[in-house]
C-alpha cells in the first residue's frame, strides 16, 4: 500500500507541477531555440469574433477592435454571430465598413462556426478572438510579428483576468494562469510541445487550420494538431488581452465539466495522432498534464484508501489521511460559502472542482456532448 500510496502522490505532483518545472529547468539550461520576429512583417492578417448572445458586451467588444493598431488595409474584422437575442443587431448599428457581420441560423456551435468562416478566409493569418476579451492596441501587431519565422504555425498571447465577482472559480483560475506562465514561457523553448492554450487570443497560419468536430473544443486541440503537422505553437506574453472574471462557482462548475469532456475525448484523439506522427514529446505532454489531470480524481480516491489501510503503520499516516480529509472538507465549504474569500481556500476549493469537473467529464465521455453555452452573466 505504501507504493501505490506515494505512487499516486508523486504521479499527481507531476502532473501539475514537476512537468512544468522539468520542463522550466531544462529551458534555463539549454536555452534552444531564440525565435527570431520582425516588426516589419504586416502579413494580411483576418479576425474571426465568436458571438452567442453577447448583447450586454458586443458594442464594448466593436469599439475595442476598432482601437487596434494595424494597417486597415492588412486587416479583415469578422464578427461569427449565432445570437438570437439583440447582438446582430447591435452590430448592425455599429457598422462603418471596417467589420464584418456573418450571422448564422441555428445553434451548432464554436468550432463549427469557425468552420463555416474559415472556407472563405484569404488572409496569412488568422487570430480567433472570445467577445468579452478586449485586446491591448498592440496585441495584433506582438501576434503576427513571429510568423516572420515559417516554422511558427501558431502564437497563443497572454490572458488576464479583471476579477469583479471573487469565489472559488475566478480567483482559483486567475491563480492557475500566473502558475502556468513560467510553464508557458518554457514551451518556446521545444518544438513539440504546446504552451497552455487560450481561445481568446490565439493566431494561426491560414494553411495551418484544421476543422474540428463541432462537438470537441478548438481552442484546445487546433495548437496541438498544428505542432503534430510538424510546426510550432509559441506563447508571446506581450500580446494581451483582457477577461472579466465575474462567473459564479455553479457557472464555473458547468463551464469546466463542459470543457472537461471536450478536452477529454480530444485528449485521447490527439494522443493517438501524435505518435502515429512520430510527435513524442507532445505525447508526454498529453499524458501528463491531461489525461493524468482528467483521472486525478480516481487517484486522488486511491491514495485516500491506500492512507486508509495504512493508517496503522505510524503517526505520519494518520496526519496524512486527516491533511486529506481536512482539504475535502475546507474545499467543499470554500465552494458552497461565498463568504469564505482567504485566497488559500479560494484555490484550495478550485482544485476540488476541477476535479470534480475530470471526475464527471471520464464518467460521462460516451455521451454526445453539448454545445457550448455562455456562462458569463
Amino acid at each position: 500500500m505504501k507504493i501505490v500510496f506515494w505512487g499516486a502522490l508523486a504521479l499527481l505532483f507531476f502532473s501539475y507541477i514537476g512537468f512544468a518545472l522539468l520542463v522550466y529547468a531544462v529551458a534555463k539550461v539549454f536555452k534552444r531555440n531564440q525565435w527570431k520576429f520582425s516588426r516589419e512583417y504586416i502579413p494580411t492578417v483576418t479576425i474571426i469574433v465568436s458571438a452567442y448572445n453577447e448583447q450586454e458586451i458586443i458594442q464594448e467588444k466593436m469599439a475595442n477592435l476598432l482601437k487596434l493598431n494595424y494597417p486597415e488595409d492588412k486587416l479583415d474584422i469578422i464578427i461569427a454571430s449565432e445570437s438570437t437575442d439583440n447582438t446582430n443587431k447591435i452590430i448592425e448599428n455599429n457598422l462603418d465598413g471596417k467589420i464584418r457581420l456573418l450571422a448564422f441560423s441555428g445553434r451548432m456551435g464554436k468550432s463549427h462556426t469557425i468552420y463555416r468562416v474559415m472556407r472563405d478566409v484569404r488572409s496569412q493569418i488568422v487570430i480567433f478572438s472570445d467577445a468579452n476579451s478586449m485586446y491591448e492596441k498592440d496585441a495584433i501587431q506582438e501576434l503576427v510579428k513571429y510568423f516572420f519565422n515559417s516554422s511558427i504555425g501558431g502564437v497563443i498571447g497572454q490572458l488576464k483576468y479583471k476579477i469583479t465577482n471573487l469565489n472559488s472559480g475566478t480567483s482559483g483560475e486567475n491563480v492557475y494562469w500566473k502558475i502556468d506562465k513560467f510553464f508557458r514561457l518554457a514551451c518556446n523553448e521545444f518544438k513539440g510541445l504546446v504552451p497552455g492554450v487560450n481561445g481568446s487570443i490565439f493566431a494561426i497560419r491560414r494553411e495551418c487550420y484544421f476543422p474540428i468536430n463541432e462537438f470537441r473544443s478548438d481552442d484546445y486541440e487546433l495548437p496541438i494538431k498544428i505542432v503534430n503537422s510538424g510546426h510550432k505553437v509559441i506563447y508571446n506574453p506581450q500580446a494581451i488581452a483582457y477577461e472579466s472574471a465575474s462567473e459564479s462557482n455553479s457557472q464555473q462548475i458547468n463551464r469546466k465539466i463542459r470543457i472537461a469532456r471536450w478536452n477529454f475525448q480530444g485528449s485521447l484523439i490527439l494522443l493517438v495522432d501524435a505518435i502515429n506522427k512520430g510527435v513524442y514529446l507532445s505525447a508526454i505532454q498529453i499524458i501528463f498534464t491531461r489525461l493524468i489531470r482528467y483521472f486525478a480524481p480516481f487517484i486522488h480516491l486511491l491514495m485516500l484508501y491506500a492512507n486508509y489501510r495504512l493508517l496503522g503503520d505510524g503517526a505520519l499516516y494518520k496526519a496524512l489521511f486527516a491533511l486529506q480529509l481536512a482539504t475535502i472538507l475546507l474545499g467543499v465549504m470554500t465552494i458552497l460559502f461565498g463568504s469564505l474569500k482567504n485566497r488559500f481556500l479560494l484555490f484550495i476549493g478550485y482544485y476540488l472542482m476541477m476535479n470534480y469537473a475530470a471526475f464527471m467529464a471520464v464518467i460521462s465521455s460516451y455521451k454526445i456532448m453539448n454545445m457550448w453555452e455562455k456562462q458569463r452573466k
